[in-house]
């Protein structure tokens, strides 16, 4: 009997001079590390999917990435929804997808 087909991937390339890139530069500039934090998260659930991840609201997803980094650095759901949002502004995931509750970008694709 064949083993069952796995869904996502169990790791994603990760660049060594990530934090070199202007993008993430600026996303540091204006959130610090926990705009890093949130980054890294949301790349986790996008690729433990598959090259996408379909979310219900930014509230839920915001809520979701409180409790994973630990509402000891972060209680406010707003600034992580603040964070999401820069991150589609700056292009490191797509605005247009995110407003159909999509989380991917082209470089992910």
């Amino acid at each position: 009997m064949p083993r069952p087909r796995k869904k996502g991937l169990d790791y994603f390339p990760f660049d060594t001079d990530i934090f070199g890139d202007d993008k993430l530069f600026d996303l540091q500039n204006e959130y610090g590390p926990l705009g890093e934090a949130v980054y890294l998260r949301l790349l986790c659930l996008v690729y433990k999917n598959g090259y996408y991840y379909r979310f219900d609201s930014k509230e839920k997803l915001a809520a979701m990435i409180v409790r994973s980094i630990g509402n000891r650095w972060t209680k406010d759901k707003k600034t992580v929804i603040d964070v999401i949002d820069y991150l589609a502004k700056i292009n490191l995931f797509s605005s247009e997808l995110m407003q159909r509750n999509i989380l991917t970008s082209r470089g992910i694709q």
